[in-house]
């Protein structure tokens, strides 16, 4: 009675409504977008982001999703083409308005599936919002959801997805809720499909690994989780449903995600070319893509403080699950839970202190807390899997990034729970424990914001531009037709010129490659001069090169003939 007491009177001082907390959360995610959408104020451009305007573009002027120029048609999917231009028509926008200001407004929807999973997952709301708020504030997830691209969407929709799974789960003793939320779940699952065949398809595979870790603990300790073989049952239909969705969508419903079958045929023949260390001129060689953080940031203190909710998840939410897991396969009595319930009305401090920290590691009879940690197994062991093949080159070089944001969506509520639990109820105590908290929450939400952003502060991989800039590049496109134009180190000016005025073969060519003998032309500016400067790298226009237009922002430069035939 004295536990349960105790349990009634930290519920209560925790509790805030259900509309009040998620209302909260809306204003932290909607703040987010708008530092982010604000902080360049639209002059802003990104590699994905531009495949996407581009997609969108030729979506809205041919009324079709599969047609186009061939650089325009997205192969993995169509979701966001469709939701763009839908949202573009009713709101009277332009692609480029859409994606510059209101897709990181998009973002916001996030917050709902996320928080009604994490419910479902920990079981109590404090610990749902919680757990959410810990996931806004990881900027490897805000980055992807912040820019133009399909992934706000896959990301809320693989949150939905298993809140529909694990609340099929706990209504199955209610047949036409239980129907209702299987439907649901299969309308998700293809709408994920629709949106990127690849990510759903990466989805769909760790529903496969979370069955067999399920399968795996449960025949290891059946009495620890007797209600499980139903749970089991259907975490198989699910798998074998959505491989046939995925296999009809690839199919028939959008002929153009067949080129995923010839990624995945190449990726098969990379692999085995690079474990066989065999294949002539064609053999994978070993890269190491995560060098870039030496150059992308101005300093690696920098990189690892703005990565600091990263790594506290990655690290806390890692020691969590691998002393569950360690619980789970001891005997109950070596966690000593009849010495802990004998003199739990005596408690010393050192034993209340290891009641509260092993209390959420016993074992459990909810079938939601072993679900919680297989999949969190298994995003885990995608990442693994991803940074192996990012180091090998097989196929990719960011799977890593790909992969660590769907990690963090399940990091989230493993870290959540274990806060919720220990947090301490008593009223002064429980006050400055909260406060702490939730400052430090606030301290790494502020930091993930600037990384996500890539704050030019700190960043050296600028995503902003100039108007001077884009105006030369306008008198580029009607005075140097069909030829070449260095616009800079990176692609900045070339993606902010495709997401504002989409794809148009017949304009200047704009090339960042400073040894390609045909470029005659160059476009230098300020944000170029101090590029070149914070990378250490000198511009490619020689001093006595030719100023061919001025603007005051930015200026295009004409290296001087040396030979009859060059003008």
């Amino acid at each position: 009675m004295a536990t349960m007491e105790r349990e009634r009177r930290k519920n209560a001082y925790w509790e805030l409504p259900a509309r009040t907390e998620i209302a909260a959360l809306l204003v932290v995610a909607l703040l987010i977008a708008s530092y982010s959408m604000l902080r360049y104020g639209g002059l802003w451009g990104e590699a994905d982001t531009n495949v996407f305007s581009a997609a969108s573009w030729a979506a809205l002027e041919t009324g079709r999703l599969a047609e186009g120029p061939e650089q325009a048609v997205y192969p993995n999917g169509y979701g966001y083409q469709a939701v763009a231009t839908f949202l573009a028509n009713i709101a009277g926008l332009t692609v480029p308005a859409m994606q510059l200001y209101g897709s990181a407004l998009l973002m916001v929807w996030i917050v709902v599936p996320a928080w009604l999973l994490y419910r479902e997952f920990i079981g109590s709301k404090p610990g749902a919002t919680l757990a959410t708020a810990i996931l806004l504030v990881q900027p490897e997830l805000l980055f992807p959801v912040l820019r133009g691209t399909h992934e706000k969407f896959t990301r809320g929709l693989i949150l939905l997805c298993l809140y529909l799974l694990v609340r099929s789960l706990h209504s199955r003793h209610r047949p036409s809720r239980f129907a209702a939320l299987v439907l649901a779940y299969y309308l998700a699952i293809f709408a994920l499909i629709s949106f990127n065949n690849l990510l759903a398809t990466s989805f769909i595979m760790v529903v496969g690994l979370a069955l067999g870790l399920s399968w795996l603990v449960f025949h290891g300790n059946r009495s620890a989780f007797p209600s499980m073989p139903p749970a089991i049952r259907r975490l198989s239909y699910t798998l074998l449903v959505s491989i046939v969705l995925t296999f009809l969508f690839i199919f028939y419903a959008y002929t153009p995600a067949r080129h995923d079958l010839l990624v995945l045929w190449s990726f098969g023949d990379q692999l085995a070319a690079w474990f066989s260390g065999i294949g002539g001129t064609e053999k994978v060689t070993s890269i190491h893509p995560y060098t870039a953080v030496d150059t992308g940031w101005v300093s690696l203190p920098v990189y690892f403080t703005l990565s600091l909710a990263n790594w506290l998840l990655l690290l806390g939410s890692g020691a969590i699950w691998l002393w569950q897991s360690i619980a789970w396969m001891r005997p109950r009595k070596a966690l000593g839970d009849e010495a802990t319930s004998a003199d739990e009305n005596n408690p010393g401090p050192l034993r209340v202190w290891l009641w509260r920290g092993t209390s959420w590691l016993r074992r459990s009879e909810r079938e939601s807390d072993l679900l919680l940690w297989a999949f969190y197994g298994a995003f885990a062991f995608q990442v693994i899997v991803s940074i192996a093949l990012d180091v090998s080159g097989a196929l990719t070089s960011n799977l890593q990034h790909r992969a660590f944001p769907s990690f963090t969506m399940l990091a989230a509520p493993v870290a959540g729970k274990w806060l919720a639990e220990q947090m301490p109820w008593q009223a002064v105590g429980g006050r400055l424990a909260q406060a702490a908290l939730w400052m430090g929450i606030a301290v790494l939400g502020v930091l993930s914001v600037l990384k996500s952003t890539n704050e030019p502060l700190l960043s050296n991989k600028w995503l902003f531009y100039l108007p001077g800039e884009v105006a030369a590049i306008e008198w580029a496109a009607d005075t140097l037709s069909q030829r070449a134009l260095w616009s800079g180190f990176d692609e900045r000016m070339a993606t902010s010129i495709g997401i504002r005025y989409g794809i148009d073969p017949r304009k200047v060519r704009l090339t960042m490659s400073m040894v390609d003998a045909g470029v005659r032309d160059f476009l230098v500016s300020d944000v170029i001069r101090r590029q070149s400067l914070r990378l250490s790298m000198p511009l490619p226009v020689e001093g006595d090169s030719l100023i061919t237009y001025d603007n005051g922002q930015a200026q295009i430069q004409h290296r001087r003939p040396r030979t009859p035939f060059q003008r």
